[in-house]
């Protein structure tokens, strides 16, 4: 039986690493949960790893948030169109996450939907093989495209980051600008489902989940330092053999 002490740090590791690396961090929750039973940690525990995973985020970019919140002058400002086009890809997640998350949250029951999903993000990151170096600006039907790759993120074992940055790629995006836009588009996203489910359980968060958000936000830290440094050497692929290695374990094991 793993300590308490020491299951909050494992599940901050695993979140920290697989909320930003392209591997899918609800894939590794479903998977973990059931090979080291550490699905028991209740929601206090993961309010406190998301809310670490939030402040890498805005730690990572605070530069570039704070140009963007300096440069919000006007409704024509580029700060503006940048916020304006966050909104339109956060929309579609928003809206079939709300109407369909009873169904959705089955899913995290399942490891073999999560292992078969880390498959398909396996796919999804090796096709960046063939996307071709374009520097296109981010613009609304991107924004609409990117927005949907983020509803398959939804399913567990498809990986956030992964899917979103993959077809930014695909349609001409540089790949430091996609990641940029991936993790500012996480934002609103984790901050909602962290305020919310505080709502809900603020009463199941304990003093000790300080030590899980410290642990999740300096890997998370750092998982966001490699994979924009991995994107800007072109080798996004890299991470196709680890998911569909994960996958196929997982469903010949678990």
């Amino acid at each position: 039986m793993i300590s308490g002490f020491l299951r909050i740090v494992l599940m901050a590791i695993i979140q920290g690493v697989t909320e930003f690396l392209p591997v899918s961090s609800s894939g590794h929750l479903v998977l973990a949960g059931r090979l080291l039973g550490l699905d028991e940690q209740g929601a206090g525990l993961e309010i406190a790893l998301h809310f670490g995973t939030l402040l890498s985020i805005i730690t990572f970019y605070r530069k570039d948030l704070l140009s963007l919140i300096k440069g919000f002058d006007s409704f024509r400002s580029k700060s503006a169109k940048t916020a304006g086009l966050l909104i339109i890809a956060s929309i579609p997640a928003a809206v079939i996450g709300l109407l369909f998350e009873e169904k959705l949250v089955s899913l995290f029951d399942s490891t073999v939907i999560a292992s078969t999903m880390l498959i398909v993000t396996a796919i999804i990151l090796a096709s960046t093989v063939f996307a071709r170096y374009k520097t296109r600006e981010i613009g609304v039907m991107r924004a609409i495209v990117i927005g949907l790759a983020q509803v398959l993120a939804i399913i567990p074992g498809i990986s956030r980051s992964g899917s979103t940055i993959a077809i930014a790629r695909h349609a001409g995006v540089e790949g430091k600008k996609a990641a940029q836009f991936s993790f500012f588009m996480a934002i609103p996203a984790i901050a909602g489902a962290t305020i919310l489910e505080f709502a809900k359980n603020a009463s199941d968060l304990q003093m000790e989940y300080i030590v899980g958000v410290a642990v999740a936000f300096a890997v998370g830290y750092f998982s966001l330092s490699v994979l924009v440094k991995i994107l800007n050497s072109g080798k996004f692929w890299i991470f196709a053999p680890y998911c569909a290695i994960l996958g196929i374990i997982g469903l010949i094991f678990l």
